[in-house]
């Protein structure tokens, strides 16, 4: 069997709404697990890639083998040439997952925690009703960012794979929220403990905004939430809890009076008293959306007197406001990365105005 065989029935539906690399790639990994491509066996080249998708841009074809030499399911052999891995260095499923993340490919890190998701959703491994990993969760397992834990379960959101029940709780499934006990049940199958939001009385005796804060204390005190890392934002509790916005700034002001977080004006509420260092990979949302574009910036992506995308372009690709994306501009045009003009945008600046690099 040629090696192309087997991939024009999976071409010629055309990649939908999924990158044309991610299904090219897709399609070998099939053949992979399935035995068609045995160990050792030469994967597509390139050029076959392109034919069996009737894909002209080449670059599509190049990324999708890099994705499979990223992800360990093959190994080069010559120039140019590839074959099949040896099946014991095939990322496992289930299990350490977070071992087939690899931060340096040219899938983004939360599209890879995505793709494993969708795979275990897909296999039966996480059933139907089951409640998805929270971001504290996956920040934990993988090792990323806040931004990158809301991405991955953002994308989840957007292949139409989960629904959101109360604005922040997401259950493998199609939209619609869940009977009235289905989410413990959900909680109890998954393995994963009952959502937090029911564990709130909302007619006890106790304020909700203590029982908020009890939960993320017992949280802190367990090591979830570790010294420097990021409290739920009042934005975040809101949409979790139902609460209002006085409600989640008074838990806030509980977790500070119990000297368990402090507040850092415009950039968030942290876990541990003042002074309490942060994480290198816990930077403010805005400082982590300047390194991004500064580093597109030197990598010659995008060049000097040219615009970098716009607000509501950045709003869309990062996820976040535009308030964000504006504090974010501000510190580049400070540092002499861009300059703005009215009207027209945001430039990047010449090299001789960028800040020295010690």
């Amino acid at each position: 069997m040629s090696a192309v065989s087997g991939l024009r029935a999976l071409g010629s539906s055309g990649p939908q709404e999924r990158e044309v690399w991610r299904v090219m790639a897709d399609g070998v990994i099939a053949r992979i697990r399935s035995g068609e491509l045995a160990e050792g066996a030469r994967i597509p080249s390139v050029a076959e890639l392109m034919l069996a998708f009737a894909e002209p841009d080449r670059e599509h074809a190049r990324r999708a083998v890099q994705v499979l030499c990223s992800q360990r399911w093959a190994v080069a052999l010559g120039p140019g040439t590839f074959v099949v891995a040896p099946a014991s260095r095939w990322p496992s499923r289930g299990e350490g997952r977070a071992a087939r993340i690899h931060r340096g490919g040219p899938e983004p890190v939360y599209r890879q925690i995505a793709d494993i998701l969708e795979e275990e959703i897909a296999d039966g491994e996480i059933k139907p009703g089951a409640m998805v990993p929270s971001q504290s969760e996956l920040r934990r397992e993988f090792g990323v960012s806040h931004m990158s834990a809301r991405k991955a379960r953002q994308e989840l959101h957007d292949r139409g794979l989960v629904h959101t029940v109360g604005g922040a709780t997401m259950f493998v499934g199609p939209e619609g929220p869940p009977l009235r006990g289905e989410s413990e049940r959900a909680a109890a199958n998954s393995g994963v403990e009952p959502e937090r939001a029911n564990r709130i009385r909302r007619d006890g005796p106790v304020p909700m905004y203590r029982q908020i804060a009890e939960i993320i204390a017992d949280q802190i005190a367990r090591g979830e939430l570790g010294a420097g890392e990021m409290v739920p934002s009042e934005k975040e509790l809101k949409s979790e809890f139902g609460i209002a916005q006085m409600t989640a700034r008074n838990v806030h002001r509980e977790l500070r009076e119990r000297e368990l977080a402090h507040t850092v004006p415009g950039e968030g509420t942290f876990v541990g008293p003042v002074g309490t260092p942060r994480p290198e990979s816990l930077l403010p949302v805005f400082q982590v959306i300047v390194n991004e574009l500064v580093a597109e910036i030197r990598a010659g992506e995008i060049l000097p007197k040219n615009p970098i995308p716009s607000e509501n372009v950045l709003v869309v690709d990062k996820g976040v406001s535009k308030a964000t994306i504006r504090r974010a501009i501000a510190v580049m045009r400070e540092d002499g990365w861009v300059f703005t003009v009215p009207q027209r945008g945001t430039f990047v600046a010449h090299p001789d105005q960028w800040p020295k690099l010690p």
